[in-house]
């Protein structure tokens, strides 16, 4: 997984997150109908700093390439889920020596895969 900076290039991708949030009305105290300009104006605003996760090297299922593809939502929700678990709980971080739950404090061993 790679953590970056925000570009303007990611304004696409990152509209296409924040739309369904927004428009549930249910995670942020945003208008159910602010428009695309205004909500990214809010979310990549100077004084904020936005970070972009990308995945898709590491879930076969983003990548199309595969049998693995999720062709449902309720699938490919599922594999990203457990995905992260393995990645924060399961793997040992190269560059931490451990795993990331572990480095954040909210493990204190290496879990297996029977326990995850």
């Amino acid at each position: 997984m790679i953590i970056r900076k925000s570009v303007p290039q990611d304004e696409d991708s990152i509209w296409n997150i924040l739309e369904p949030v927004i428009r549930s009305g249910e995670t942020y105290p945003l208008p159910r109908d602010m428009t695309r300009e205004a909500a990214l104006a809010y979310w990549l605003a100077p004084e904020k700093q936005t970070f972009v996760a990308e995945i898709r090297c590491s879930v076969r299922r983003f990548t199309r390439l595969t049998n693995a593809f999720s062709k449902k939502a309720e699938n490919l929700k599922a594999a990203v889920s457990l995905w992260f678990a393995y990645y924060n709980f399961c793997r040992i971080h190269g560059s931490l020596r451990v795993t990331p739950a572990m480095e954040a404090g909210i493990a204190d061993r290496v879990w297996s895969l029977d326990e995850l």
